[in-house]
């Protein structure tokens, strides 16, 4: 599922409790910021399953598939911002040296900018939302202060160590596979085991994960290409155009040709 905003910068703070589950895999146009203030979760991006400690930052590139997917209680600070806002204040050279930092998906805070970083997030917090050049001075001098974190080992230490190779798996082939037994077969797993391991480290089936990868593909085809539908659905690996318009209204809200008509008429 994908979710863009008209909003340029924002910024929200919430506790989670062990309970919370995020339904879906989804995506958005805007950079993200995640700070884990306290406590311990797991994030899904882009095929990988990051483990997220305190005073972690994860970051989020725009139209990068990612779901939050920890079993336990946390707060943490998420924070918003997309190409429109930076261009505003950037150069397209100075932009891409400024964004550069979100090709690490994971940053640990050494305790020297721990301090100053948290400083910036409140003062970006108190930001009237109409005071753009006031959030982008912050702003540029909070991610001026991630260049000195360092790259955090993203390895699982709470999942199942073959699940990120088994989704690195479906990354790649995802419009091919045709059933789940292929994929099993591939690790030497039985079917079962690896469906209930899978399930149990994404809180997603693995039918739902390679549906998502197959929409994502389908919604940038619709977006960007004439083709009709029938061969968007091919492309994308489903075998039947029916059933891809019923996943595809599923998770849309919207036929395929009606989310096609959306984007060129906005």
């Amino acid at each position: 599922m994908r979710f863009d905003t008209n909003e340029k910068f924002g910024i929200e703070t919430a506790k989670r409790a062990e309970s919370f589950r995020m339904p879906y895999l989804h995506s958005h146009n805007s950079y993200e910021i995640y700070f884990l203030e306290n406590g311990h979760s797991s994030i899904l991006i882009d095929g990988e399953i990051i483990d997220v400690t305190t005073n972690n930052i994860v970051l989020i590139s725009p139209n990068v598939l990612h779901r939050y997917c920890g079993k336990y209680s946390h707060e943490r600070t998420v924070i918003y911002f997309d190409d429109e806002f930076l261009d505003i204040y950037f150069t397209p050279y100075a932009k891409k040296a400024v964004t550069k930092i979100f090709q690490n998906k994971a940053m640990e805070t050494p305790k020297s900018e721990r301090g100053k970083i948290s400083y910036l997030i409140e003062k970006l917090k108190k930001s009237g939302k109409d005071d753009l050049d006031g959030i982008f001075y912050i702003l540029f001098e909070l991610l001026a202060s991630l260049k000195n974190c360092k790259r955090a080992d993203p390895s699982p230490r709470y999942v199942n160590k073959s699940i990120n190779k088994i989704l690195d798996y479906i990354n790649q082939n995802y419009q091919n596979i045709k059933n789940l037994d292929e994929i099993a077969a591939n690790f030497y797993l039985t079917k079962e085991y690896m469906c209930n391991c899978f399930k149990k480290a994404t809180g997603m089936t693995v039918i739902d994960y390679i549906n998502s990868l197959k929409l994502q593909k389908a919604a940038q085809l619709l977006q960007n290409t004439k083709k009709p539908v029938t061969q968007v659905s091919l492309e994308c690996g489903f075998n039947s155009s029916s059933y891809f318009c019923r996943v595809f209204k599923k998770a849309m809200s919207m036929t395929p040709k009606e989310y096609r008509k959306g984007i060129h008429t906005a």
